[in-house]
This record gives C-alpha cells, sequence and structure tokens, in this order.
C-alpha cells in the first residue's frame, strides 16, 4: 500500500517524508550525483519538478516521486528553480 501526503505538520514539514522517499528514488535510479543544470558536484539536492505542494492530498507517493518528476539539483539552481520570478 502506497502512502498518501501528509495534512499534518507545519509549512515543508509535512513533506519530509515523501522529500526522504525521493532521495532513495533517484540513489535507485543510479543518475549521478550532479546539478542537472551547472554541472556542479558538490553538494546536490532532490528537487520535485511539479511541487509536492500542487499535487492533491489524495495523491499517491509513488507518483510525487516519480522519476519523471525528480531532479538533482545544487542548493543554487535549487532556489532558482523554485522562485523563479525571484531569480
Amino acid at each position: 500500500m502506497q502512502e498518501k501526503l501528509l495534512k499534518d505538520g507545519v509549512g515543508s514539514h509535512k513533506y519530509t517524508i515523501i522529500r526522504n522517499k525521493a532521495r532513495v528514488v533517484l540513489l535507485l535510479e543510479n543518475r549521478p550525483k550532479i546539478c542537472e543544470h551547472c554541472s556542479y558536484t558538490k553538494h546536490v539536492q532532490v528537487c520535485h519538478i511539479k511541487p509536492i505542494a500542487s499535487f492533491s492530498l489524495d495523491t499517491k507517493v509513488g507518483i510525487i516521486n516519480s522519476p519523471d518528476n525528480l531532479k538533482y539539483l545544487c542548493p543554487n539552481c535549487h532556489w532558482e528553480f523554485d522562485h523563479p520570478s525571484l531569480s
């Protein structure tokens, strides 16, 4: 049975489990740990292309964390990706 989006929690903390599972998905995909935008290799984060918050609360975690919805970005590129109007 797949988990559904969590309703409890405050702010971004309510998505911690989903983010942790996303890291595992990309590790199992054997994708190189390199920023897919600038090729930085020292530190990367898992980025959801379609934001977690945009899914309905009954969406399965496996859909949210589909490999097609995930990519590695360095912290700078991740911030710019999440805040396009400010960058």
